[in-house]
């Protein structure tokens, strides 16, 4: 198809073929590289927060809009109306000259405007016509992320004077929301921006602006699919090249390629159409990626990630004779330039899994298991011992005296220090990445909370949850900074299940594993769905185990499989947090007495966490955190009483992620004082009131 330009309306690209009240697909496409006020602008901010330019994300955006215009196709709903807003660099200007026909920026104001009338363009559609229609949101610039469930996008005139408003940003959350309620059930957002953290930024507690109108939650449309598809994991970057000339944004590139069905992508084909469905591009998206950063030399430590509503829908159809494969896919950097092989057959998602997860583990290239006679008291004393697990000098001295464990149901500090078990240490050759598989020898009935401080003075703590009678096994990953000749410091840590903890535990983390690598359609499929189903039924059995279970059965949207076992989870297990989360999230999808109702129980269950404290997994965490914000709008109609306690605990749930860092399977901490009591961060709460 052709668009064509509307002058009057800055950005506004139109299909002339579409008309008013027709199905159609209506799409926003940003690309921010050059930030104004960043550093390298040519007005900065007095404060940047070490956030500068970007070099390709304008003609990364410009591609998938070139996509969009020229090969997008589902039959019934084309393209109809495309905001494009770019701030590209003067090397993209130069390297691609058309970048500038009806050019206009992505400044707060200009996204403001776009994303309304998105909104107001849906919002006018014929219901018969919205129930068909399609919304599509890319975002290639600066991002930060609040948790999980919210990330935050950085317009391109961030920090603007005369008096910067970090909130003049643009919220997923708010998006989300705000197409919540539309009969437009389709709703694909995929987001090429850095989910790192900018702890000066973060303390300032910054959510973005509500952008959109947000309906009252009991309007939600209950049959919407509306995935998020994450350049990176939780708290990584996101790579592109250093010039246009060595191309787009790996996450751009690998999901283009996705979508034009090369080179080996699994496509669904029905005679001579075949159609590329969300759960296969999310698996060759996060492998491409992997691969690539692997090829490179990077350091990789957690894939590409998918989140919000989801469903192996499909994004977009091709022609079966007009899909070429066996391509070759070459990566160009400043340094050399790598050619990776063509394809002769396409992996199966399995198979895309178990090269991610090889690649992952290829960086760890010394491990060694921990005799159980080899106590910390005694590597920590003996200097030589302690080296030769962590290689570093700073990191053996953070690991013998500056962690410290606290047992969260009994509420005191342990003074033994072998209390703390390591079982095995895995590093790569630089000492700058850790993988660490511990347990913990005391016991308590709810779990321990893991402070660690590095040699900078940086805290971190992790949340351990124990389980009902088999104490699990835990993963630490950290990575080790260097400073300009100062200490090591931690610059990052996540916490999960290891494949060793016996029984129902095991079998959990490897199911975790499989989605932290693979695509969600692969960690649900029809083995591993009868046993997740099981896992949750069989909560007395494991009630950790289950937790894991829903959340990735929720993840993946297979509510059936759940029944109303997390009912039973938030119920039976009254000091265990993450149930009455999960619950309350699963209550108000499916909304099975009605939407008031749902709301109400909603409430209530969430209302649970001030007397037992916030969920103990990260994504029970961001489902609370999204959860409270919701059922906290003027239209929610939520009782009186309920209200009141949601304020409360909202106020909890802000100071948490002031301090909160995402990407482990369990809640991971940063910030705060190191002789701190935990329960003052992460509950219990009600005895405080």
């Amino acid at each position: 198809m052709k668009l064509e330009p509307r002058p009057a309306e800055p950005g506004l690209w139109v299909n002339p073929d579409w008309h008013e009240g027709e199905p159609g697909t209506f799409a926003v496409i940003i690309g921010a590289s050059a930030y104004r006020h960043l550093d390298g602008g040519d007005a900065p901010a007095a404060d940047t927060f070490g956030l500068g330019q970007l070099s390709v994300s304008s003609l990364t955006a410009f591609e998938v809009f070139h996509w969009l215009s020229e090969h997008y196709r589902v039959d019934d709903c084309p393209l109809a109306l495309c905001w494009l807003l770019l701030s590209p660099t003067a090397q993209e200007l130069a390297y691609a000259p058309g970048l500038q026909e009806h050019l206009t920026a992505p400044t707060f104001d200009n996204c403001q405007k776009a994303l309304r009338f998105w909104q107001y363009h849906m919002r006018q559609l014929p219901e018969a016509a919205a129930r068909v229609s399609r919304a599509l949101f890319f975002f290639s610039g600066h991002g930060l992320e609040v948790h999980q469930e919210q990330q935050i996008l950085l317009p391109s005139d961030y920090l603007a004077p005369p008096a910067p408003n970090w909130n003049d940003a643009i919220s997923t959350e708010n998006l989300k929301h705000g197409l919540a309620s539309l009969a437009v059930p389709y709703q694909f957002f995929f987001l090429d921006a850095c989910r790192n953290d900018h702890y000066a930024l973060r303390s300032k507690k910054v959510t973005g602006a509500e952008i959109l109108t947000e309906d009252e939650a009991a309007l939600v449309n209950a049959s919407s699919i509306a995935p998020l598809l994450y350049a990176t994991a939780s708290g990584q970057q996101a790579f592109q090249p250093l010039a246009p000339q060595h191309g787009i944004s790996l996450f751009g590139r690998a999901l283009l390629d996705g979508l034009r069905g090369t080179p080996d992508i699994q496509l669904d084909c029905q005679g001579n159409v075949c159609s590329v469905r969300l759960y296969p591009l999310q698996g060759y998206v996060k492998q491409r990626i992997v691969e690539l950063l692997a090829q490179a030399g990077a350091q990789v430590s957690q894939p590409v990630k998918l989140s919000g509503i989801v469903d192996n829908e499909a994004i977009t159809y091709l022609d079966r004779a007009a899909i070429t494969t066996g391509q070759p896919v070459v990566l160009e950097t400043p340094e050399r330039t790598i050619v990776l092989p063509s394809p002769t057959t396409i992996p199966t998602a399995r198979e895309r899994g178990n090269w991610v997860a090889q690649l992952l583990n290829s960086q760890f290239t010394w491990s060694r298991t921990v005799e159980p006679t080899l106590s910390r008291s005694r590597w920590a004393s003996v200097f030589d011992i302690g080296h030769e697990l962590f290689g570093s000098e700073n990191v053996t001295e953070i690991w013998s005296r500056q962690m410290r464990l606290y047992a969260l149901q009994r509420r005191r500090w342990l003074d033994d220090p072998d209390a703390l078990v390591l079982h095995r240490i895995d590093r790569d050759a630089g000492t700058r990445s850790y993988r660490a598989e511990i347990s913990v020898a005391a016991q308590d009935r709810l779990g321990h909370w893991l402070t660690i401080v590095d040699n900078a003075g940086n805290t971190y703590g992790c949340v351990l949850p124990t389980d009902q009678f088999e104490p699990p096994r835990y993963v630490l990953e950290f990575d080790i900074s260097y400073g300009n000749g100062g200490p090591r410091q931690i610059s990052r840590l996540s916490a999960y299940l290891s494949t060793e903890s016996p029984g129902p535990l095991g079998v959990a983390a490897t199911l975790w594993q499989r989605y932290r690598t693979a695509d969600v359609g692969e960690a649900v499929s029809a083995f591993e769905m009868s046993t997740l189903e099981v896992m949750v039924r069989e909560k007395l059995e494991s009630p950790l185990a289950a937790t894991v279970a829903a959340l990735i059965l929720l993840r993946a949207n297979r509510l059936a499989l759940l029944h109303d076992w997390v009912r039973n989870l938030a119920n039976w297990f009254e000091i265990r947090p993450d149930g009455a989360a999960l619950w309350a999230e699963q209550v108000l999808r499916q909304q099975p007495r009605g939407p008031e109702l749902a709301l109400s129980e909603a409430s209530e269950y969430l209302t649970f966490l001030l007397r037992r404290g916030l969920p103990h997994t990260s994504e029970g965490l961001s489902y609370a955190a999204r959860l409270c914000t919701a059922l906290r709008h003027p239209g929610a109609r939520v009782p009186p009483a309920l209200q009141t306690q949601l304020d409360q605990l909202y106020e909890h749930l802000q100071t948490a992620l002031t301090y909160f860092r995402p990407g482990g399977l369990f809640t991971t901490y940063a910030g705060f004082e190191p002789q701190a009591d935990p329960t003052a961060l992460i509950g219990l709460f009600a005895e405080r009131h």
